[in-house]
């Protein structure tokens, strides 16, 4: 479970573990930290759509609150690793439910903790400083927000798990600086080549659940948000790309539906779509015409991003934008869009997704030669990226 969502296994392998079994045995041994990672446990459970009893949740979260603020009242024990990986954990639990409020209540006093320590690296624990990180980036992407640390460079030994092909870390340099991205989607769709199925060896699963990892952190380290500081490198990015914003999005949102159970999603994935919403509308507005000749990458992110059934109205607006781009490239049928998004990268898990789920309001639009949605965008009210919020 904690490998699936977050990386808390940096610097490891399977045949030599290290930081891993350290972190482990900490949880072990100290109950408040086993409260708080079993709780997010049963929560994970359930929001794979797996039958769990909230009662028993809240009644988990109470207890476990009662007992962090017991451990915060002792001089011996509130400032430990223990008490701020239990409070980190309570986080992140709160963070895949979107109960925002919590949220931020819990990563006020994780700052304020991890401050009094001397900052993420006196930690000392590799594992708890990504761990910290990592959350605290998925947070920044939910709320649009700085986040509150610069973000930790993953260990090169992220990947050291057997691929059966490898994830690029070179390319040129020019193109690295340029267009971080294509590096991302070259990986993406090596990922994609090699992914294992679910009754795969556990050790090859582990090595693609790590890779994947490594590239969602690079994707959340390209945001706008991505640096407490001066995110000037990537202000310029976006500048020189039109697109590149739009591409960064739909690539994290690919991870999400091909790589994890389309299902159920939380506010990160509800965000996302948000503000890829905002991103389109912003290119339209900015560059006109851009997406209509740019016709692969843009079917690709309609596709990709209309595949969550989390909001009517985003599937509305998703299917409008897939019919509008097949009536401009004169694409008739589900295959000739198949066709045009594999230039991308796709798989036959998106394609009984969409066909299922998705297709059918396309083909409402296609049938009705696309009438105005009652004479109105359905986003009007969506003009930045405060209102992205969950």
């Amino acid at each position: 479970m904690i490998d699936n969502w977050l990386p808390l296994d940096a610097g490891l392998t399977l045949s030599r573990p290290s930081s891993r079994t350290g972190w482990i045995s900490t949880v072990i041994s100290d109950a408040v930290l086993f409260r708080a990672t079993t709780t997010y446990a049963l929560m994970h459970h359930g929001s794979l759509g797996q039958p769990y009893s909230e009662a028993e949740l809240s009644r988990r979260k109470m207890v476990t609150i009662k007992e962090i603020n017991e451990q915060l009242s002792d001089s011996n024990k509130c400032l430990s690793n223990s008490t701020i990986g239990s409070i980190a954990m309570m986080a992140s639990t709160e963070r895949v439910q979107g109960n925002i409020e919590e949220l931020r209540m819990h990563e006020t006093a994780l700052k304020e903790m991890v401050r009094l320590r001397g900052g993420l690296a006196a930690l000392g624990s590799e594992v708890l400083q990504i761990f910290i990180s990592w959350g605290d980036l998925l947070s920044s992407a939910i709320q649009a927000r700085r986040p509150n640390y610069d973000p930790r460079p993953l260990p090169s030994s992220f990947q050291d798990f057997p691929l059966p092909v490898r994830l690029s870390s070179e390319t040129p340099e020019r193109e690295a600086e340029h267009d971080p991205l294509s590096l991302i989607f070259r990986n993406l769709r090596n990922l994609t080549a090699c992914m294992p199925k679910r009754n795969s060896n556990p050790t090859l699963m582990m090595a693609f659940c790590k890779a994947r990892s490594s590239v969602e952190y690079s994707l959340l380290c390209l945001s706008p948000f991505a640096t407490a500081t001066s995110p000037i490198r990537i202000q310029k990015l976006i500048a020189s790309d039109p697109l590149f914003e739009v591409r960064r999005i739909g690539a994290f949102l690919y991870t999400e539906a091909a790589f994890r159970d389309c299902v159920a999603k939380g506010a990160f994935v509800r965000s996302l779509q948000s503000q890829l919403i905002v991103a389109i509308r912003t290119c339209d507005a900015t560059w006109p015409g851009l997406l209509r000749r740019e016709k692969s990458i843009a079917m690709w992110v309609y596709c990709i991003a209309g595949l969550f059934d989390l909001d009517a109205l985003a599937e509305t607006w998703f299917a409008f934008r897939i019919a509008s781009a097949m009536h401009a490239a004169e694409l008739m049928e589900w295959h000739e869009v198949e066709e045009l998004v594999r230039e991308i990268m796709w798989t036959k898990k998106l394609t009984s997704i969409m066909r299922r789920h998705l297709w059918p309001r396309v083909k409402e639009f296609r049938d009705r030669r696309l009438d105005a949605i009652n004479d109105m965008d359905p986003f009007d009210e969506i003009t930045d990226c405060g209102d992205a919020n969950p």
